[in-house]
């Protein structure tokens, strides 16, 4: 008699997939395309940067590469500049620097500010920081666009921005320093700058301006890692929190986890021997992907058990 293979279990995240300020942006987008009639119509130009006479966001929406091409296709152009925007400008959820937002101001365009509520905190703290006097420390990627904007809220100049404790010794000595982070960090990285700050400077300000979303998301990553022999991660390969939700899947090291933006990139190879397999999604990541790649790993499997 042939052995019967235990069914394979499949386990979605408690916390995953797109977030408030990502529906927030969507909604204002969908709501602002409506408006102008454009909510069913394709945009006819293939060059995202091209100008509009309508609408464009300034930089892509949300870091979800497919949900962007969509909302292109309806009118909602991708613009690199705001030389590239004449009518109305969207912001995008990771927030714009200070001078873009006076500029689009000062140029009369119609302005969508799509920027998330959880990072206008760290913009503000930044602003009331540098008021006070402190030297401002943000932990993050210089180069992700939400950093960049929390960096301009620094009325005074005096800011650093450092990806990890090791960083903070380069930082020139200071007697107040105030220390936030970008929204999608993970809390042991700010944890440890933090620390690293408090054995260096004399005063130290902390304000950990780590989203609810960002948390729950990656306290939910850790749960599943540990409970699971092989992990997808759903998201943009732009994307901040979904990178790091992928870094905390693979276990140190492990490579348990395999980062996907669609469910056609799902290789049956990784699920061979695997008796648990889950799933999470950055927080710019649809719950319908979600869905598909949870159907497309249950045909994969087999499986007859699933939570």
């Amino acid at each position: 008699m042939k052995e019967l293979k235990p069914p394979v279990k499949i386990i979605v995240a408690k916390s995953a997939g797109v977030c408030f300020g990502v529906e927030r942006a969507l909604n204002l987008s969908e709501k602002a395309l409506a408006e102008l009639g454009q909510g069913c119509k394709p945009d006819d130009s293939t060059d995202p940067t091209q100008k509009s006479g309508s609408i464009s966001s300034l930089g892509p929406l949300i870091h979800n590469p497919q949900t962007v091409a969509e909302l292109s296709s309806r009118g909602l152009a991708v613009a690199g500049s705001l030389d590239d925007i004449s009518g109305t400008v969207v912001f995008r959820s990771h927030g714009v620097p200070i001078q873009i937002q006076e500029e689009a101001e000062r140029r009369g365009l119609k302005i969508v500010d799509a920027t998330c509520p959880l990072v206008k905190v760290p913009q503000k703290f930044a602003q009331k920081l540098s008021r006070d006097g402190y030297f401002v420390v943000i932990v993050g990627d210089k180069d992700h666009p939400e950093v960049k904007g929390v960096k301009s809220y620094v009325a005074n100049g005096e800011v650093a921005v450092v990806s990890g404790p090791e960083e903070v010794f380069e930082l020139t000595k200071k007697d107040k320093v105030g220390v936030i982070c970008q929204t999608t960090l993970k809390k042991s990285v700010f944890l440890a700058v933090v620390e690293r700050c408090q054995s260096l400077f004399g005063e130290v300000k902390v304000h950990n301006t780590i989203c609810s979303a960002t948390k729950d998301r990656q306290d939910a990553a850790y749960e599943l890692a540990e409970g699971t022999e092989c992990v997808v991660v759903i998201g943009g390969r732009n994307s901040s929190n979904t990178q790091k939700l992928y870094d905390i899947c693979n276990d140190e090291g492990s490579q348990k986890a395999h980062l996907i933006e669609t469910e056609d990139e799902i290789q049956a190879s990784w699920f061979e021997g695997v008796g648990t397999i889950g799933i999470t999604a950055g927080a710019s990541t649809p719950h319908a992907l979600i869905d598909r790649v949870f159907e497309r790993i249950s045909n994969i499997v087999g499986s007859t058990n699933t939570l």
